[in-house]
């Protein structure tokens, strides 16, 4: 005699009811023959901050070179980075001893967004993903080059937390509720980073301010200078080249001036056959040609008309004696009627490159004198200019043919930093380093191994060894055979490379921690304490991994019971150095499930478990005489590989469907012995 039952639920825990009632024969055994279901299986990777001494925060963590441009970033510019994200309403109280105690917790999977039903800007936010503050860590270092983040990451098809207050209750900050979390169930395949040419970046970061233009006087002729005013004198014959320490910044940089024109005309702008050191006073050439040693500028005449200058040519002239050339300008012709607002308009000229290497000049006019990102001041003319050679150094010029012309106001955006290792490095290299964007590793701090570990998963495989990320598409070969992926041009370049944030590689830096069959994202995260110091001294909160709620490794089966049946299962135990409590003795264990789940892979899934035994073990029932059942109270637990303790299932996806056989076998010696059916 066999009985075949099945039951349908849609949670683990569940009981069936058989409005009949069934008969068991005496001495029955049961066997689990059959079961199909859907369990959510959620996996959150972890990246720990490394471990830093407080002396060693100044130190190098890496170095990024971009055209040429070495920088440094020490462990503080990559903290001030962190800093920066707008996750400062989420976890304001994390100091630079918390986030290098080797403790904070980067979430490399799993897009999690801390939100209320009503949203609240100082309290909503998320965290920050470690290459989004390797991007702002280099954003911050350069001058006139930005970077951002274009990482790739692909999404899943389980997206955990849809609103739900008593489901989403996360309780952060001052026991603020977010009630509407959400939980993006992404995984990051490779970091992205693009750096592109950011001349505006001076005036976006506050910086690009002017400077009151000193002319040197050797190199003024005929004006009377002080500090920001040139003013014709003598026999109106003037000229003043602004040069050395006061050199204007290339790259997004500006010259000003505010023009008082009494008679003759002036002119000023930019002289484009100046060469020789920042610290040169060389005229530039044909200084003494009033007006025509100006290549890009304006020039101020009478009825307060103004006239474009671009460009010079060479004309030869014979005067009855010798053929000299003479420099003539180019005229824009659009601009003969144009006028402006004497001793009242200011005028600039911004100097920047373009892709290939040439200059743009953007000459704007306007009733402000404060930056170029101003309302009252508007774009005029653009020009697009090719300097011949890499040491020419563009040269503010000034000219006048009256005597009581007046530049006012004069002002100019310093040479940064990065601009003056640029200009040495194209007089070396004639144009410089370009197309070129390297990392460099650096292990001068103590603890190189936590470190190492760090960049490890960051997909910088070093082997204590400086390692280059190169744009050069003929220099992508990394060690262990990873690949480095550009596209772009010498001003807008993009890198991507393979990230290695996976268990186990990097020595508990990169961690995972799963869940089985739980779906709010209340059981992922907690906010609290990120740990102790060496000295047991409490760090401040963060948002890290509920570890009550977690599991350091799946369980390999699923147990099902049948807990109203008085089955004889015996469960061996073993002793942990971890654990206070195993389960022994006899239970009510009917059958197990393979768990067939890559561990070593930061994906969430649905993960369809089809189980079919075709060797089924009976469990006897341990019941001498027959007797009838109406119900089955049905189990599907696992058992908790870090505390051994056996743990339900709080959610499946859809239905599941259990198939038990019983049948009656013939009773053996102790009656307590496992029954194959062959």
């Amino acid at each position: 005699m066999s009985l075949n039952l099945s039951v349908v639920a849609d949670k683990c825990e569940f009981t069936n009811e058989f409005s009949d009632g069934i008969i068991l024969p005496a001495n029955s055994s049961v066997a689990l023959t059959k079961t199909n279901m859907t369990l959510p299986i959620v996996v959150q990777n972890i990246l720990k901050s490394p471990f830093v001494n407080p002396a060693n925060y100044n130190d190098v963590g890496f170095f990024v070179n971009i055209d040429g441009i070495r920088k440094g970033i020490t462990w503080q510019n990559f903290f001030d980075a962190f800093r920066e994200y707008d996750n400062s309403v989420l976890e304001p109280n994390i100091t630079i001893a918390d986030f290098y105690s080797g403790k904070y917790q980067f979430f490399t999977n799993n897009k999690i967004l801390f939100k209320t039903l009503v949203h609240n800007a100082t309290r909503d936010s998320d965290k920050p993903s470690v290459s989004w503050v390797l991007s702002r860590a280099i954003n911050n270092a350069f001058n006139f080059y930005s970077c951002r983040e274009c990482s790739n990451f692909t999404s899943q098809s389980i997206n955990i937390g849809q609103p739900n207050l008593q489901g989403n209750s996360l309780i952060g900050r001052n026991n603020h509720n977010y009630n509407n979390s959400l939980l993006y169930s992404v995984i990051q395949d490779e970091i992205g980073l693009n750096i592109f040419y950011d001349p505006y970046k001076l005036y976006a970061e506050g910086n690009g301010l002017p400077t009151a233009t000193t002319v040197q006087n050797n190199a003024c002729h005929e004006f009377n200078n002080v500090v920001g005013s040139l003013t014709g004198t003598g026999n109106g014959n003037a000229i003043a080249v602004s040069r050395g320490s006061y050199e204007v910044d290339i790259n997004g940089g500006y010259i000003r001036c505010q023009p008082n024109h009494i008679g003759g005309s002036m002119s000023w702008g930019f002289n484009l056959s100046s060469s020789g050191s920042l610290s040169s006073t060389i005229a530039p050439d044909g200084a003494t040609a009033i007006k025509k040693v100006i290549h890009v500028g304006i020039s101020f005449d009478t009825n307060n008309r103004l006239t474009i200058l671009d460009g010079i040519s060479q004309v030869p002239v014979y005067n009855g004696n010798v053929v000299a050339d003479i420099p003539f300008n180019h005229i824009v012709d659009d601009f003969q009627t144009r006028t402006y607002n004497n001793n009242a308009d200011y005028f600039f000229i911004q100097i920047l490159k373009n892709i290939e290497g040439n200059y743009i000049f953007n000459i704007y006019q306007g009733t402000d004198n404060t930056p170029l990102d101003n309302t009252n001041v508007f774009l005029i003319y653009s020009c697009k200019t090719q300097i011949k050679h890499a040491t020419v150094i563009p040269t503010e010029v000034f000219t006048s043919s009256a005597n009581a012309n007046v530049f006012n106001d004069i002002a100019h955006t310093q040479a940064s930093v990065d601009t003056l290792i640029q200009q040495d490095l194209s007089s070396r290299y004639n144009y410089g380093i370009r197309n070129t964007f390297t990392i460099e590793t650096n292990f001068s701090t103590n603890n190189q191994v936590n470190i190492t570990n760090f960049f490890n998963a960051l997909g910088l495989q070093n082997f204590n060894k400086t390692h280059t990320l190169n744009a050069d598409p003929l220099l992508t070969e990394w060690q262990n055979n990873s690949k480095v992926t550009y596209e772009g041009n010498c001003l807008n370049k993009t890198i991507r490379w393979k990230t290695n944030f996976k268990d186990g590689d990097n020595r508990n830096t990169n961690i995972n921690y799963y869940w089985v069959g739980k779906i709010r994202p209340k059981d992922f995260y907690v906010y609290k304490s990120i740990g102790e110091t060496a000295a047991g001294v409490a760090l401040n909160s963060a948002w890290v991994v509920n570890d009550e709620t977690s599991l350091s490794n799946l369980p390999k089966e699923l147990n099902v019971f049948i807990n109203n049946l008085d089955l004889k299962s015996y469960q061996g135990s073993y002793h942990s150095l971890t654990s206070t409590q195993t389960q022994v003795g006899q239970t009510r264990l009917v059958g197990t499930i393979p768990l067939d789940f890559e561990e070593n892979n930061p994906t969430n899934a649905f993960l369809d478990i089809y189980y079919e035994t075709f060797n089924p073990y009976y469990r006897p029932i341990n019941n001498p005489e027959p007797f009838k059942i109406n119900q089955l109270q049905v189990e599907i637990s696992y058992k908790n590989p870090n505390t051994d303790k056996r743990e339900t299932i709080d959610e499946v996806d859809g239905l599941l469907r259990c198939e038990f056989n019983i049948r009656k076998m013939t009773p053996t010696k102790g009656n307590n012995i496992i029954n194959p059916l062959i």
